[in-house]
């Protein structure tokens, strides 16, 4: 078998996907992935070997809602950090609501249009990074986080209203 890399940190810039998935398939105890400006337009199948992970940040890729499913949940269930900024979401993926201990969110940049009204099921988030996004009302579950510190919400349509749906 292979042997795997024990790096408690693992920074991949600029590989083709083929080469990510042989990385990814050596590197079972990080504690951190960056797979920034990756151009991918999917989640590299060998990420569901890494269930240990604390932060996962895949900016500036080309990931939509409709290449996350519910294994995200069952995965990563140690995962406090998820950016996945300047990608195409264009929705907030109702999986990251379930992310048990995700204490940061960023999906700064990307085309989201509302925010799931549900948001207060996030019980362990403390940092929420909406900006730049196309959001025109925040419901009111967002401001009744328990836990959030920071709410970044600049650069949207956003006009001052809130809505409970």
């Amino acid at each position: 078998p292979h042997q795997r890399i024990p790096f408690p940190f693992f920074y991949l810039y600029n590989f083709m996907f083929d080469i990510i998935n042989v990385f990814l398939n050596r590197a079972s105890n990080n504690d951190r992935l960056e797979l920034c400006s990756q151009q991918l337009k999917s989640l590299p199948p060998a990420l569901w070997n890494l269930p240990h992970l604390h932060e996962l940040l895949l900016l500036d890729n080309q990931i939509s809602e409709e290449d996350i499913d519910d294994k995200l949940v069952a995965t990563f269930t140690s995962l406090l950090v998820l950016d996945l900024s300047r990608n195409s979401f264009s929705e907030i993926p109702k999986s990251f609501l379930e992310i048990p201990r995700l204490e940061t969110l960023h999906l700064l940049r990307n085309k989201i249009e509302k925010v799931p009204s549900d948001m207060g099921r996030m019980k362990c988030l403390k940092v929420l990074g909406l900006s730049g996004n196309q959001l025109k009302e925040v419901p009111l579950p967002v401001c009744d986080l328990p836990c959030l510190e920071v709410l970044y919400l600049n650069y949207n349509l956003y006009n001052g209203n809130t809505t409970t749906n």
